[in-house]
């Protein structure tokens, strides 16, 4: 969503403009309408019209500049709506893709870029075990983990339902790794509890390094069959790879093996 394209400065400028155009009007048309008069009327009529248009000028600048604040701010809500989740507070798909593109723009300084993807397991047994106002501070507790425990320009987003993704700039694969299973881990020790029931909170984590410009939906894929393996091989791991340089401008599908849908 655009900003608006008139900042309040420029408005309050303008607004100025049109005070001195109206102020030097209304000393014309009385100067004009009291011109056979003395000049103590001259100077008392004139003088109470340019008071008389000095303050409704203000009246309607003021007016204007807390209207148009009221705009700005309505405006950053629309657009905090749009691209971030509403009820863990990161971002949403679009969120995400956006910083995704904002980041491909300024670069890594010579560092590449790891996605991750992150799945809560066993999430229908929360829902179903403990109500879905548990499952839902499960997904809080795991995005406010990602939200903290990362760099302030790296991303967090909420891809749907209890999956997740991190884009940040590394230097290999296995720095991206460790960072994975760091969080992996800080996320284990997590718990949610309803009614006197406690169920642990875990995730598996698919991940793919890059150090080439890449499409974000052909990395997801990658990352999201990589995902994938982790749920078979266990859950509450993390798998990653690398995209080899063969693999630039060709689908990221020949990475998946035609993996079918993973399990919760």
């Amino acid at each position: 969503m655009s900003k608006p394209s008139l900042s309040i400065g420029t408005i309050v400028t303008e607004c100025c403009l049109l005070l001195i155009a109206s102020i030097a009007f209304s000393i014309k048309a009385a100067t004009w309408f009291l011109e056979d008069s003395n000049a103590m009327v001259q100077y008392r009529v004139t003088l109470f019209v340019v008071i008389l248009a000095v303050c409704v000028s203000l009246v309607h600048l003021i007016y204007l500049v807390i209207r148009l604040g009221l705009f700005r701010l309505q405006s950053e809500g629309w657009k905090r709506r749009a691209l971030y989740d509403r009820l863990t507070g990161v971002r949403n798909r679009s969120g995400l893709t956006l910083g995704w593109g904002e980041k491909m723009a300024r670069g890594g300084h010579g560092l590449g870029i790891m996605l991750l993807i992150l799945d809560a397991d066993h999430f229908k047994r929360i829902n179903d075990k403990l109500g879905h106002p548990a499952g839902d501070r499960a997904l809080k507790a795991i995005a406010g983990t990602l939200a903290h425990s990362l760099r302030r320009d790296d991303l967090v987003g909420r891809m749907g339902g209890e999956e997740f993704a991190i884009v940040f700039n590394c230097s290999s694969e296995d720095q991206g790794r460790a960072i994975a299973e760091r969080l992996r881990a800080t996320i284990a020790r997590l718990s949610v509890t309803e009614g006197g029931l406690t169920l642990p909170i875990t995730v598996s984590i698919g991940g793919v390094f890059t150090a080439q410009p890449i499409g974000f939906q052909r990395l997801y894929d990658i990352a999201d069959g990589n995902c994938y393996r982790s749920k078979r091989a266990g859950r509450n791991r993390v798998t990653t790879s690398t995209v080899p340089p063969v693999a630039y401008g060709h689908s990221a599908q020949h990475f998946r093996h035609g993996q079918p849908a993973r399990a919760a």
